[in-house]
């Protein structure tokens, strides 16, 4: 599926392609995709290596999320439904934030 977004627009990223995974070697998470390092996490003293494993989970989650919110702006599209115009605007602007583009206000 090519990446879509405001108004039917190609989106294209510029992200490391491929399924992301949390690896661990030691206290602190990191995000892999393939054998390439995408972050490293860490967390205060306060909120220790639980908030840091909850934000790896997102963050490698974030490809996949992407692609379904992408697909979900495709249905959105064809649809007339009155919640359409709102949610695509939500969407676009997601989308756009993801791929480190200008939200149209």
């Amino acid at each position: 599926m090519e990446p879509v977004g405001d108004r039917g627009a190609a989106m294209m990223a510029e992200y490391t392609p491929g399924s992301w995974r949390i690896s661990r070697s030691g206290l602190w998470p990191s995000i892999r995709a393939s054998r390439e390092s995408i972050a490293s996490l860490a967390s205060s003293r306060r909120h220790g290596p639980e908030r840091a494993m909850a934000n790896a989970r997102l963050i490698a989650a974030a490809p996949a999320l992407l692609a379904a919110l992408q697909g979900c702006v495709l249905r959105l599209e064809m649809d007339d439904a009155p919640c359409a115009n709102e949610t695509l605007a939500m969407a676009y602007a997601a989308i756009a934030k993801a791929l480190g583009q200008e939200v149209a206000p």
